[in-house]
């Protein structure tokens, strides 16, 4: 695994809030693995990393490409992948007005701008 695993996965931790620590019992490894992993010394398995996905909150695709088992998409793939997996989240009444308001910005005059 390459450190650029390690260096995101790092900076993914500090984003949620978590010490090395608590980060690395709530996937299920020691401290000691979550620092080599961190440091590039140390790969780790599918399980762990599904664990890391779903204690982020991200898609397993998303994991799996930051740690390049699965090979790198386009930006809008990422988009589209991560907000399929938010969408999967919603109850049927949210995932409604979630499409409601995709539909109202649609409808904006410059929407289709890039």
């Amino acid at each position: 695994m390459k450190n650029s695993f390690g260096e995101w996965l790092r900076e993914q931790i500090k984003k949620s809030g978590n010490t090395q620590v608590e980060f690395s019992r709530k996937i299920g490894i020691t401290q000691s693995q979550l620092s080599r992993m961190l440091s590039g010394e140390q790969g780790t398995s599918n399980e762990t990393l599904e664990s890391i996905a779903r204690i982020l909150r991200i898609p397993i695709e998303e994991i799996f490409r930051k740690a390049d088992i699965l090979p790198s998409t386009q930006i809008n793939t990422e988009y589209q992948e991560r907000l399929a997996y938010i969408f999967d989240q919603l109850p049927a009444t949210e995932k409604k007005m979630l499409v409601d308001y995709a539909n109202f910005l649609l409808s904006q005059p410059d929407a289709r701008k890039k």
